[in-house]
């Protein structure tokens, strides 16, 4: 019925997540179909995920029952641009993000805390720029790309499958439920007045894009088998390692005794044993530590692995079940994230994300396009690493780092990205 509405709780996991806005800018060359299309073919996809329709209650330290709000007409703000002074894709420069790519996105501060806004970009060429901003309060990374590639499919005319999993009650606590570690303390914080920190006026934060070949990072592996003698590690464990150090190097931090750390995210789906195409979130991060003169010295990519690939051994499925039954321990009580008291200055501390598993490169809207790009639009927060499948026609194959830190420290970052010293 028209103007009834309901009220869908966040999850332990969901409550963890940033009150953030996730800004994601997908390219499509043309031919690409019209903005009715994408509207239709939106709205379709959307009865799957419907999530994504509504709005998240207020937000504030009083409330102690967030949750998203499903309205019986919920939708999401679709909004139309067309790109002034772009005839073609190149001219926007998305390998090389500026402050200007704000303006493709849509303007969420209208919305009245819509868990997702949409705006559709033309240009001249006929290219096509989807800018996608969705509240993380909702959905990880791996259900938005499920989400963007289900809805190529109905662009398609395919069926949506697998059908994404909304059945909350896989989240069962123990019985009793046991909490086993400090989580209060780790993915919550009971500083309640806290002040974050904020930017310098004189050091703006510029956002640059690093390219890592698949040679330099299959050299990289064998430099950081060694470094580690001789673990298996993974791709993302290497360039996470690589660029904390780099990152490091390029802050001229003083106290080389200070500890500093890393958030990393962990998904929980293959550790809970949970269905790939749960939708929802179902991450929790953890943070590697080391001091500056360990990760700067000569054996440094060796501490910094080591901290790395213990910090993410531990997340395991103990772990994630402590998570669930702090959860129903601590049901009904007002929670406060983490990363919500950071503020916009993450040094001496970094957060590494990636998204090198999501599913875009499979998205496919028809009509004979091809994606041009993809990537996250502008990064305001200054400590910020995003890993992306290199997508551009200048790079195929590796990786491009997207970087968010102080101006005055971006030249010396690029001059030694590609050291492996």
């Amino acid at each position: 019925m028209q103007g009834l509405e309901e009220r869908i709780p966040l999850s332990i996991f969901d409550q963890a997540a940033s009150n953030l806005v996730i800004n994601v800018l997908l390219a499509f060359s043309p031919p690409t179909p019209n903005n009715d299309s994408m509207k239709s073919a939106l709205a379709k996809a959307l009865a799957n995920f419907p999530f994504l329709t509504g709005r998240l209650s207020k937000a504030d330290h009083e409330d102690k029952h967030p949750c998203v709000i499903l309205a019986a007409d919920a939708c999401v703000p679709v909004f139309e641009a067309n790109v002034v002074g772009c005839s073609e894709l190149a001219d926007l420069h998305l390998h090389e993000p500026t402050a200007e790519l704000s303006k493709l996105q849509p303007p969420m501060e209208a919305t009245n805390q819509q868990v997702m806004a949409i705006q559709l970009n033309r240009l001249d060429c006929g290219g096509l720029v989807v800018a996608l901003s969705t509240n993380h309060k909702v959905a990880d990374g791996q259900s938005m790309s499920s989400f963007l590639v289900a809805w190529g499919k109905v662009l398609r005319g395919k069926e949506i499958e697998p059908l994404p999993l909304h059945d909350r009650s896989l989240f069962a606590p123990r019985d009793p439920p046991v909490c086993e570690f400090p989580h209060e303390r780790v993915e919550f914080t009971m500083e309640r007045n806290h002040v974050p920190p904020v930017l310098p006026k004189d050091q703006p934060v510029v956002n640059i894009v690093v390219h890592y070949s698949d040679v330099f990072l299959k050299k990289m592996r064998e430099t950081a088998s060694q470094a580690s003698g001789g673990d298996r590690l993974t791709r993302f464990q290497c360039l996470a390692a690589h660029v904390w150090r780099k990152l490091t190097v390029a802050r001229r931090l003083e106290d080389t005794d200070q500890k500093v750390n890393i958030r990393i995210a962990v998904n929980g789906r293959p550790r809970l044993m949970f269905p790939e195409e749960f939708f929802g979130n179902l991450v929790l991060c953890t943070y590697p530590s080391a001091t500056v003169k360990e990760l700067l010295q000569k054996d440094g990519l060796g501490h910094a692995l080591k901290a790395i690939k213990d910090a993410v051994g531990q997340m395991d499925r103990r772990y994630f079940q402590s998570f669930i039954d702090f959860g129903e321990l601590r049901k009904g009580e007002k929670l406060i994230p983490a990363p919500e008291v950071e503020g916009e200055l993450l040094s001496p501390n970094m957060e590494v994300d990636s998204w090198l598993t999501f599913q875009f490169h499979q998205i496919d809207i028809g009509g004979g396009s091809a994606i041009y790009a993809f990537s996250p639009s502008w990064i305001p927060v200054e400590g910020v690493a995003i890993f992306v499948p290199a997508s551009s026609s200048k790079h195929m194959g590796g990786v491009d780092v997207h970087l968010s830190l102080l101006a005055h420290q971006a030249e010396t970052f690029r001059n030694i990205a590609h050291s492996l010293e």
